[in-house]
């Protein structure tokens, strides 16, 4: 929520507030026109241009419409796209609060990995620096790591743990400081390196490695972090797609991964 706002410039818009009857919850009709969803985006044009709407339905609120945004932000707004909240819907029930927000945010969630796994599908394998399981393959992982990433260097002393676990992993190179900065140079130069494993083994333990230069692939790695969400590193993306941010132990991250 703090990126969209940050974005967008502008402080939150109002509060949805139990005032009347507008906060008991409707049944909302079966079908939301394609005709109220293509208003709705037009006027949320300069928000889908910085964070992708993901949907537009009619929510619980007689009138008010719910957009999800790629990040998972949830919008509440009026037909004409004029006026909105950002945050969580609740409905204040029997049962206590209930959090009617959270399923789209689940729904906001199983597309963004959508998303991000076919960006992924799209990069040349061999453009990785790949650590293969040593035995048969249960997973294949993708992470965004820095070579001065001090959690990117304990999880890469785990690397023979991740792999005997069957998972491969593919690293993909995410200079936190940008293109041009001492990380940016030390990955070129690994990427670079005749043998691009045993470089980047001596950077992950801090040794120096001969600079070299060629047509690497790290500026574009850089970018697909940047356009798939990572905002910090070790950043994890499992098979399906999911971010897994930080550095997660080899038996703990095969749980997660759902192979143990």
């Amino acid at each position: 929520m703090n990126k969209l706002m940050g974005l967008l410039g502008i402080a939150a818009v109002g509060v949805i507030a139990a005032i009347g009857g507008w906060m008991v919850a409707q049944k909302p009709p079966a079908v939301t026109t394609v005709a109220d969803k293509e208003m709705i985006k037009a006027a949320l044009a300069s928000i889908d241009k910085q964070v992708p709407i993901v949907s537009i339905d009619e929510s619980e609120l007689e009138g008010i419409y719910q957009v999800v945004l790629q990040n998972e932000d949830t919008l509440y707004v009026d037909a004409s796209g004029s006026y909105f909240v950002i945050g969580d819907l609740y409905r204040n029930g029997e049962g206590g609060f209930e959090n009617l927000s959270e399923p789209a945010k689940l729904k906001a969630r199983a597309a963004y990995n959508e998303v991000r796994k076919g960006i992924l599908d799209q990069v040349d394998p061999a453009s990785y620096i790949t650590y293969a399981a040593s035995v048969p393959e249960k997973t294949v992982i993708t992470v965004f790591t820095d070579v001065e990433c001090p959690y990117c260097r304990k999880l890469h002393a785990e690397m023979a743990q991740y792999n005997k676990l069957g998972i491969t992993v593919r690293y993909a190179a995410y200079p936190r400081a940008g293109v041009g900065s001492s990380a940016y140079n030390k990955m070129v130069s690994a990427w670079c390196s005749p043998d691009p494993r045993e470089a980047l083994n001596n950077l992950k333990q801090m040794k120096s490695i001969p600079s070299a230069n060629c047509n690497s692939p790290v500026a574009e790695q850089f970018n697909i972090g940047q356009q798939i969400g990572v905002q910090g590193t070790p950043a994890i993306v499992a098979a399906d797609g999911t971010m897994i941010p930080g550095y997660i132990p080899a038996q703990q991250l095969a749980q997660r991964l759902g192979i143990l």
